[in-house]
């Protein structure tokens, strides 16, 4: 199941690569400021954690907010993009979609259920934070249907290989984590994996959506 799910985050990254090199338009001022505050927040949360300073990543700090700036307009053009998939081909979140993701959050906080229900259900932002996602994911799905899909058998090692820009999707996934109830500590696989398996990943060779 873990070879199954990486295979699909290598295939959506490539789905999502590919998007960005084939589109570049203006994005809304406001909403990449949001974004990039958001991220910028959370990487100066971590720095505080670790006790890092900015010489310690061996970059200043204009250096690193010109990096998240890009990174913050890549993923609102990403999404606007996505969005725009999804009106023209009818996609959308069911209520009982989003109640299922709302519940499954709440089961990761034992004892604590209806309060973490409660809390989504009276916090829009929090909300969004659950139905952005799923849309996203039912958006990508669409996308593959459309695509010729070829597997292609890889190591374990190729298949958790970290990507070109490995702190997109580190500061994505902490970002998501800010509208949550409470801080929970990164559950990433571990990179100790049996050798002696050669999973298949599946990536978009041809696309036929546009």
């Amino acid at each position: 199941r873990g070879y199954s799910e990486q295979g699909r985050t290598r295939l959506k990254r490539d789905i999502l690569d590919h998007f960005a090199s084939q589109y570049e338009f203006d994005v809304p001022s406001g909403m990449v400021e949001r974004e990039f505050e958001g991220i910028w927040s959370q990487v100066q949360d971590d720095m505080k954690r670790n006790g890092t300073d900015w010489e310690a990543l061996g970059k200043t700090e204009s250096e690193s907010r010109e990096e998240y700036l890009t990174i913050a307009t890549r993923r609102i053009r990403l999404a606007l993009l996505l969005s725009e998939i999804g009106r023209e081909n009818d996609i959308s979140v069911s209520r009982q979609e989003l109640n299922q993701a709302v519940l499954e959050q709440a089961r990761r906080f034992p004892g604590r259920e209806k309060e973490v229900a409660e809390y989504f259900s009276n916090n829009a932002e929090a909300l969004s934070s659950v139905h952005a996602p799923l849309f996203e994911d039912k958006v990508i799905d669409f996308i593959i249907e459309m695509a010729s899909i070829k597997e292609e058998v890889v190591s374990v090692e190729d298949l958790y290989v970290s990507p070109d820009e490995p702190e997109v999707e580190e500061v994505k996934k902490d970002t998501k984590k800010s509208s949550e109830p409470k801080k929970r500590k990164s559950t990433k696989s571990s990179n100790k994996k049996p050798a002696t398996k050669k999973p298949a990943v599946k990536r978009s060779t041809k696309k036929k959506a546009k």
